[in-house]
């Protein structure tokens, strides 16, 4: 039995001022909240198929035509399922793209869509997809099989074509495509993926004090030039006196070197996310982020809030004394120069790169602050937030390379980033009071 009717939801509402909308959508039974009926402009067809209720869009305002369609709708239907006509046939002959649009347009804010729509749309070109009767399983095969990326990347686009596919199937496609699809596997010539291993607190502690201490060192000292025809060195290495401004200024770029290693460790935020943060977002206690510089966008939240540790809030509100609102925060390199740099920094302190456990890149510091909250027996979820994972799988399994008990139980995550941050830097804030 099927029937139209226009659907509405009950939604509650707290008022909040930085809400660009004024207010903010809220659980049932929050203190404040105001509850708010909205109903659908337009009739649906409500039917039952597969022992689930299920809705169709009639697209169409008025009730007298809305019945009318729903007439039309039952003919059709009973029709195919004697086998008269392709109850299919209507969508399989429809643009691809088009019931790519419908797809992406039930899928709430915030859930990667305009990646989903670059990926599929990619596939469609590369697949020659035209209309829907073309998205076959062979099809998505080759193409999963032939794209150049990585494993892990292409299991990605497959739960893309996963989503896509369950969304046609049963009202526009006869099976669920996807089902028939292999995963997809690594290749004999791939490389594998990329293991980061956690840095120690013996580590850091050297790292930071060779981030220090590296512009000084590599400009305080004449390595004597190109050498000569025959191999010998132009001339021996010597000490080079610097003038005292640009003393400072090699000073302040070792200073500024290590407070990025801290604020990586201490925030979690990735290297692009960083190069994005400005003055004006940091108010000497916490980072407030919008949205828009986070490579995570969940769809509930329009800002998030990242509290600094004490030591580590004196030492870059000194740094960015002078510094306008709209200046970057600190200078953070491209990913190119970053890289080269760390590997520079990393000689001088007597770290490897790459051992057997895994690289100890930038990114690693990430690995790094999950490790150690996981030893301080902080919860997943907990974990999860700090990182800004959509799914705490990754933070369980690609961030997690520790296989310790944990030691410790400490009360918050931000006590234990406190003491980490003291023990690392191995001394107080140059401002403000010691911990």
């Amino acid at each position: 039995m099927a029937t139209v009717k226009k659907l509405s939801k009950v939604r509650w509402y707290i008022e909040d001022a930085t809400h660009p909308k004024g207010r903010r959508e809220v659980r049932a039974g929050t203190p404040g909240a105001v509850k708010v009926k909205v109903t659908e402009s337009v009739y649906f067809i409500v039917f039952k198929a597969g022992g689930k209720t299920k809705r169709e869009s009639t697209g169409l305002t008025d009730k007298r035509a809305a019945q009318a369609y729903l007439a039309k709708w039952i003919t059709a239907r009973e029709h195919g399922r004697v086998g008269l006509i392709d109850p299919h046939r209507e969508h399989l002959d429809r643009p691809i793209r088009e019931h790519l649009d419908e797809y992406l347009s039930k899928k709430r804010e915030g859930t990667h869509k305009e990646e989903i729509r670059r990926v599929l749309e990619n596939m469609f070109a590369s697949a020659k997809m035209t209309v829907l009767r073309d998205f076959n399983a062979d099809k998505i095969s080759k193409y999963l099989t032939e794209h150049a990326a990585g494993v892990q990347t292409r299991k990605k686009f497959r739960v893309y074509v996963s989503g896509f596919s369950k969304f046609l199937y049963p009202d526009r496609i006869p099976r669920n495509e996807i089902l028939h699809v292999p995963m997809p596997t690594q290749r004999s010539n791939e490389k594998l993926p990329r293991i980061r291993r956690p840095y120690t607190v013996d580590e850091l502690q050297r790292l930071l004090r060779a981030a220090r201490e590296y512009p000084l060192a590599v400009r305080g000292v004449n390595k004597g030039g190109r050498p000569r025809r025959d191999g010998s060195p132009a001339q021996p290495r010597k000490p080079v006196e610097l003038k005292a401004d640009f003393k400072e200024r090699l000073i302040r770029q070792g200073v500024e070197r290590e407070l990025l290693y801290r604020l990586l460790v201490m925030t979690g935020l990735r290297r692009g996310e960083l190069s994005r943060v400005k003055v004006s977002m940091f108010d000497g206690q916490k980072l407030t982020l919008p949205k828009s510089i986070l490579k995570i966008q969940p769809a509930h939240i329009t800002h998030m809030v990242i509290p600094i540790v004490p030591t580590l809030a004196a030492d870059l509100q000194a740094l960015i004394e002078g510094k306008k609102p709209h200046d970057r925060l600190i200078h953070v390199p491209t990913a190119t120069n970053l890289i080269r740099e760390h590997k520079a920094r990393l000689k001088q302190a007597g770290i490897a790169f790459a051992t057997e456990e895994g690289i100890a890149d930038i990114h690693a510091m990430r690995t790094t602050l999950n490790v150690h909250l996981k030893r301080n027996r902080v919860k997943k979820w907990k974990r999860q937030l700090c990182l800004r994972h959509t799914a705490v799988g990754v933070t369980d399994r690609s961030y997690d390379t520790d296989n310790k008990k944990p030691r410790t139980m400490t009360k918050s995550v931000y006590k234990i980033l406190a003491r980490l941050d003291h023990e690392v830097a191995g001394r107080t804030a140059r401002t403000g009071k010691a911990m």
